[in-house]
C-alpha cells in the first residue's frame, strides 16, 4: 500500500506500524527504533506508539466526517425542500392577488418570483417583499370588509386555509435552516482540516522512518526488503474494473460484483465507500480489500458489505481501486446501494 490519497492513509500507516512493530523484534536489545522528535514537532521522541495513536486518531476522524458529510447533507435536502414549498406559495400568493385584486396597486407590488438555486439574499428577499404585500393586503382589507387573503395548503388531506402567519413561519424557517447549513459546512470544512492536519504528521513520520530505517538493516533483508512504499512507483496504471450491486435479503448485506480485467501485476482490490449523496474522492475510505495476485479474474470478485447500510431505507456509495505491484491504481464505477 502507497499513498495516493486520503483514503489510503490509514491502510498505508498500518502497513507502517506492523513494519515498524517487525523492526524492533528484529533489533532486540538495540531497540526500539525512535525517530527525533523535534524535528518531526513533537516534544519527544516518536516511537510506534506515536505513529499508532495518529493511526486511531485518523481513523475516529473519518468517522466524524463521514457523520458531518451526512448531517451537511440532511440539511441540505431539507433547505431544498423548503425552497420548493416557499416557492409554490409565492407563486400561488401573486396568482391569488392577480386574479382577486386585478387593476389594483396591489398586483403592481408583487414580488418576482425567485428561482431554485439562488443565493440566499436573491431568494429570500422577494419571500420578505411577499410576506410585507400579504400583511398589507390585510390590514387595508382589499379582499373586503373583515376579509383577509388566504391561500390553499393542499400539501394535506383535507386541504386546509393557509394565513399569511404560516407564510411567515415557512420563511422563518427557510432562514434558519440556511443558516443551519452554514454551520454545518462550517463544522464539515474544519473536520476535513484537522484530519488534513493529523495527516500531515502521519506523512511526515512515515517519510522519516523510510529515509532512516535502511541503516539498521541490510536492503535486500527481510527487514530491508518489505519496508512499505510511501507513493506509487513511477509506472503504468492498472486496467479498471465494472462494479455492480445487489441487496441480500437474506444476508442482510450488499453483494458487490467487481469484473476485473485480466492483467498481470496486479496486487489487491480495495472496496471504497464513499458518505454522502455523491462521490467524495477526499472523505473516502477502505471498507475492505482482497488479494489479488493469486485470483482467478475469469469470475467476478465479490465483496459482501453492509457497511453504512444498517437500517432500512440506507444509501451508500461504493466503488473498487484495482492496485499493481508498483501501488499504481485505477477507480471503477461508482454503486448505490440501498438497503431494502
Amino acid at each position: 500500500m502507497a499513498i495516493s490519497g486520503n483514503s489510503s492513509y490509514i491502510p498505508t500507516a498500518q502497513d507502517f506500524v506492523a513494519h515498524w512493530n517487525s523492526a524492533n523484534a528484529a533489533l532486540g536489545a538495540l531497540g526500539p527504533h525512535t525517530l527525533p522528535g523535534k524535528p518531526l514537532g513533537f516534544a519527544t521522541d516518536v516511537t510506534v506508539g506515536t505513529l499508532d495513536g495518529l493511526l486511531g486518531q485518523l481513523v475516529t476522524k473519518a468517522a466524524v466526517i463521514q457523520s458531518l458529510v451526512n448531517a451537511t447533507d440532511l440539511v441540505r435536502a431539507d433547505l431544498a425542500s423548503l425552497q420548493v414549498e416557499a416557492l409554490e406559495y409565492v407563486v400561488k400568493f401573486n396568482g391569488k392577488v392577480r386574479g382577486s385584486l386585478t387593476g389594483t396597486r396591489w398586483v403592481a407590488a408583487l414580488p418576482e418570483a425567485p428561482t431554485i438555486g439562488s443565493a440566499q439574499s436573491n431568494f429570500c428577499d422577494p419571500l420578505d417583499d411577499a410576506v410585507d404585500l400579504w400583511g398589507r393586503i390585510n390590514v387595508a382589507e382589499a379582499m373586503g370588509p373583515g376579509k383577509e387573503l388566504e391561500l390553499v395548503n393542499n400539501r394535506v388531506e383535507p386541504p386546509v386555509a393557509y394565513p399569511v402567519a404560516d407564510f411567515t413561519a415557512l420563511v422563518v424557517l427557510l432562514r434558519e435552516t440556511w443558516r443551519a447549513l452554514g454551520r454545518a459546512e462550517m463544522d464539515l470544512k474544519l473536520g476535513r482540516g484537522s484530519r488534513d492536519e493529523l495527516q500531515d504528521k502521519v506523512h511526515a513520520i512515515l517519510k522519516a522512518y523510510r529515509q532512516v530505517l535502511p541503516t539498521f538493516f541490510k536492503a535486500d533483508s527481510a527487514i530491508g526488503k518489505s519496508l512499505p512504499r510511501l507513493t506509487p512507483v513511477p509506472g503504468s496504471t492498472p486496467d479498471p474494473a465494472t462494479l455492480s450491486g445487489v441487496w441480500n435479503a437474506v444476508t442482510a448485506k450488499a453483494d458487490l460484483s467487481a469484473t476485473v480485467p485480466e492483467q498481470t501485476g496486479l496486487k489487491s482490490l480495495r472496496l471504497l465507500y464513499s458518505p454522502g449523496s455523491s462521490w467524495s474522492e477526499g472523505d473516502a475510505s477502505v471498507v475492505d480489500s482482497q488479494d489479488l495476485e493469486e485470483a482467478d479474474l475469469s469470475q467476478p470478485v465479490v465483496f459482501h458489505t453492509d457497511y453504512a447500510l444498517a437500517n432500512a431505507g440506507n444509501r451508500a456509495l461504493f466503488r473498487v481501486v484495482v492496485v499493481n505491484e508498483t501501488d499504481n491504481e485505477a477507480s471503477s464505477n461508482v454503486v448505490e446501494m440501498v438497503r431494502t
